[in-house]
């Protein structure tokens, strides 16, 4: 297991939005835990089983699909409403793109929503020291059990980057003693309607050890408090 006491510590950085802070290792404890307390983990692919509660109370259960990598560029596949489904995110420093695929239709995500496609899922991949997603976020430290995140990329335009901020807002719950994160908590912006504030929560449990990686393998979505989705892990490859 990870020790108690290898945690993300603080460092300061300039982003567009003046200073921020920064989650990385740190023997002084009071941040979140690394995915290695060894290395640091360039990408990871996962298979499990999701559970689509969308339109059924007792779920559709169908193959889970997750790769995530250091970049940015990551993927989450499963089957949404009987349609395969799949959310995207490519980061870049001028321009994040993010987009969600239902059967054979692309639709690209909002600039105020590219911030969490495939994150939700796995937010400890991007919260490494080195992961280039670093200068993409803007981050603040609450509190010994809570980091608030927001999305720092620049849309090419003053007014879209800064509602991308202001929306993006995520708050990441992490066990103080272990450092393992427990909650996201976020509000969802519809792309038909982006003044609509709709609250949203990911739970993460069941950590385990696979290869040198700790990991949830169990991850639970909600969307206005009701049960959404869940996801089952049951194989991690690390690179």
């Amino acid at each position: 297991m990870i020790r108690r006491n290898v945690f993300l510590a603080i460092f300061v950085a300039q982003l567009a939005f003046g200073a921020a802070v920064w989650p990385q290792a740190s023997s002084s404890g009071g941040g979140i835990a690394p995915l290695s307390s060894s290395r640091t983990v360039m990408g990871l692919q996962l298979t499990g089983t999701a559970t689509d509660y969308s339109r059924n109370s007792a779920g559709a259960q169908s193959p889970l699909e997750i790769t995530v990598d250091i970049l940015g560029q990551s993927s989450i596949k499963y089957i949404q409403n009987g349609m395969p489904y799949e959310e995207d995110r490519h980061l870049s420093a001028s321009r994040p793109a993010c987009s969600t695929t239902t059967g054979t239709t692309t639709i690209a995500t909002p600039p105020h929503n590219c911030f969490l496609p495939v994150f939700w899922a796995l937010p400890q991949i991007d919260l490494q020291p080195g992961s280039s997603a670093a200068q993409l976020f803007a981050v603040e430290q609450e509190d010994p059990s809570r980091t608030r995140l927001h999305s720092s990329a620049d849309f090419g335009d003053s007014a879209t980057t800064k509602l991308a901020f202001a929306w993006s807002k995520a708050d990441i719950v992490h066990d103080p003693a272990s450092g393992q994160i427990t909650e996201l908590v976020y509000t969802m912006h519809p792309p038909k309607n982006a003044m609509a504030a709709i609250p949203a929560r990911v739970e993460y449990s069941q950590y385990s050890m696979d290869s040198g990686v700790y990991m949830p393998h169990l991850i639970k979505r909600f969307v206005a408090n009701q049960l959404v989705l869940q996801l089952t892990i049951s194989s991690v490859s690390v690179e």
